[in-house]
């Protein structure tokens, strides 16, 4: 709710940005135009603010196709949108884990992701409900953790002045171990 100038209080509609991408296939999946519909249909019904449609084109680079994400990512860091809309998990990538990866991505970037296919809902919750991404889950926060916690240790030592003590021993390097002999 934003509490204006009166006091009152009003609510906003969220505000959502649509990613849709070409189907890797002819029969793997909706077309470009179909995605964007439901998209538009699903804003529609739950009353919601359509930011932009960012979309993915296939093409003969496959390694780096996918501008319209990048797009979609710089209109959420600069803070326009509530949430992703996708028409289902299989546009972001049909691997499992790269939907974890990008679902946790678009989590630390502070928006939710929603797929207009109610069924995928319970993909999307909180905690997973699937051994398989709650795992994936528990690795990437893990992984998080680890990164905040020693990311920068190599630029502290080397930026730190003389007020610590570290004691590193060097240990020399034998080119060859002898066993040693039973006299």
């Amino acid at each position: 709710m934003l509490d204006t100038a009166g006091g009152r209080h009003e609510t906003r509609p969220m505000r959502v940005i649509g990613y849709v991408r070409d189907p890797p296939g002819p029969d793997s999946g909706d077309t470009v135009f179909v995605q964007s519909e439901r998209i538009r249909r699903w804003v529609a019904h739950n009353r919601c603010q359509l930011v932009a449609v960012c979309q993915d084109a296939l093409s003969g680079d496959a390694a780096d196709g996918r501008d319209g994400y990048r797009a979609l990512l710089g209109i959420i860091s600069a803070g326009h949108v509530d949430a992703v809309l996708v028409p289902d998990l299989a546009v972001l990538s049909a691997d499992m884990m790269v939907q974890e990866i990008m679902l946790h991505d678009l989590r630390l970037r502070g928006v939710t992701l929603i797929s207009t296919d109610e069924t995928e809902l319970p993909a999307l919750s909180e905690p997973a409900q699937d051994p398989g991404r709650l795992l994936i889950r528990d690795v990437l926060t893990k992984q998080q953790v680890y990164r905040a916690r020693f990311s920068g240790v190599a630029d502290e030592i080397v930026e730190t002045e003389t007020d610590r003590d570290v004691l590193i021993e060097l240990i020399p390097f034998a080119e060859e171990m002898k066993p040693a002999r039973a006299s």
